[in-house]
C-alpha cells in the first residue's frame, strides 16, 4: 500500500465524498531557513527523515509526511503545503519563519497515543493561529468562583493547537510564552498557574516557551520512528 493509502484506511472520515484528490509524482522537500535549523533541530530532523508526498485534494496542496514507526507500521502527518504568505494574524517570529517551510500539521494516521498531538487538530498552522484566546473569558465563572482575575490578556494570546475536546495551547504573540488552557484532562505533565483554578489554565513542565514546546513534541515523534 502506498502512504496515500495507508492514510485513507486509518483516518477514512477525513476525505469528504465530493473531494477530488491527485498525487504529484515527484515529492517535494523542505527548504528551511538558517533561523528555523538552529531553533528548532529537532524538528527539522524530524521533517528531514519523513518521506513526503505531495497531495492535491480539491485543488488545495497538502504535504503527506511519512515514517516507519519502531514497531513496524507506517505512521506520519497531513501538513498543508508551506505557507509564505503573511497576513494580519501577528505570529511568535519564529513560527512565521517556520510556516514558509512547514504549513503545519492538520491531521495524523496510525499515530502513538503518548505524544501531545493526540486527538488535536491544526498543529502550527496558520488558520489555527488566526483564533485568539478570548474565548477563555467564557469561563469567568471558573476564576470568580476562586476570587481570582483572569491572570492574562488573551487578547495577547493565539492558538498553536487544539484538541477535539476544546483543550488548547496558546502562545503569547511577542514573547512566545506557551500556555495550555485544558477544562478537560488528565495529563501528568502540567501544573496549575499560579492562582489558578484547576481545569482553566497550565504551564507545561519543560515547555514554557515556543521553541521548547515544538521541540518537544518532535522528540516525542522522533522516539517513535525506527
Amino acid at each position: 500500500m502506498t502512504d496515500w493509502e495507508i492514510f485513507c484506511e486509518d483516518v477514512p472520515w477525513f476525505l469528504s465524498k465530493d473531494a477530488k484528490v491527485s498525487i504529484a509524482k515527484e515529492s517535494p522537500g523542505f527548504a528551511f531557513s538558517s533561523e528555523v535549523e538552529l531553533q528548532l533541530p529537532l524538528l527539522t530532523k524530524l521533517l528531514r527523515c519523513s518521506s513526503v508526498t505531495r497531495i492535491y485534494i480539491s485543488g488545495i496542496e497538502h504535504d503527506l509526511l511519512s515514517w516507519d514507526s519502531l514497531d513496524g507500521y507506517r505512521m506520519g502527518w497531513l501538513t498543508l503545503a508551506p505557507n509564505r504568505v503573511t497576513d494580519k494574524t501577528e505570529l511568535v517570529g519564529l513560527h512565521e519563519q517556520l510556516l514558509a517551510c512547514f504549513g503545519g500539521v492538520i491531521e495524523r494516521f496510525n499515530e502513538p497515543e503518548d505524544t501531545w498531538l493526540l486527538n488535536t487538530n491544526g498543529f502550527l498552522t496558520r488558520k489555527e493561529a488566526s483564533n485568539d484566546a478570548t474565548f477563555i473569558e467564557d469561563y469567568d465563572w471558573a476564576f470568580e468562583d476562586e476570587g481570582v482575575q483572569i491572570p492574562i490578556d488573551p487578547n495577547e494570546f493565539y492558538c498553536v493547537l487544539r484538541e477535539a475536546n476544546g483543550n488548547t495551547t496558546i502562545c503569547h504573540k511577542k514573547t512566545g510564552e506557551i500556555i495550555l488552557f485544558a477544562a478537560d484532562h488528565s495529563f501528568d505533565h502540567i501544573t496549575p498557574m499560579k492562582g489558578c483554578p484547576e481545569y482553566t489554565l497550565y504551564d507545561i513542565t519543560g515547555s514554557e516557551n515556543f521553541i521548547t514546546w515544538v521541540e518537544s513534541i518532535a522528540q516525542q515523534w522522533l522516539d517513535k520512528i525506527a
